[in-house]
């Protein structure tokens, strides 16, 4: 299965979803007294691993520009929401995923 390829916006997304998800289990982990643990749930969860997508120019034997093909050796990818969840630090209790 090819993995899905996402914008060069995807990698502050999903920062900014670490950084609200490590907050959030830091919170709820306090509240041990009155919960039994807390659970992430992804209702939208995608494979675990985008590639990032991105165009390089090329140009053909008359001098057109083209688009080319990216080099796999450059490629860039980024763990997806499901990945960024489970390093969360405290752990969530259990991680569900609905799709």
């Amino acid at each position: 299965m090819e993995e899905p390829e996402v914008g060069p916006w995807a990698r502050e997304k999903l920062g900014v979803l670490g950084d609200y998800l490590h907050q959030y289990s830091r919170i709820l982990n306090k509240q041990s007294r009155w919960l039994k643990g807390h659970v992430y749930i992804d209702a939208f969860a995608g494979t675990g691993q985008a590639k990032v997508r991105r165009h390089v120019a090329s140009h053909d034997r008359d001098g057109l520009l083209l688009p080319g093909m990216e080099d796999e050796d450059q490629a860039q990818y980024l763990q997806g929401s499901p990945r960024v969840a489970l390093d969360v630090e405290p752990p969530f209790t259990r991680l569900t995923r609905r799709r």
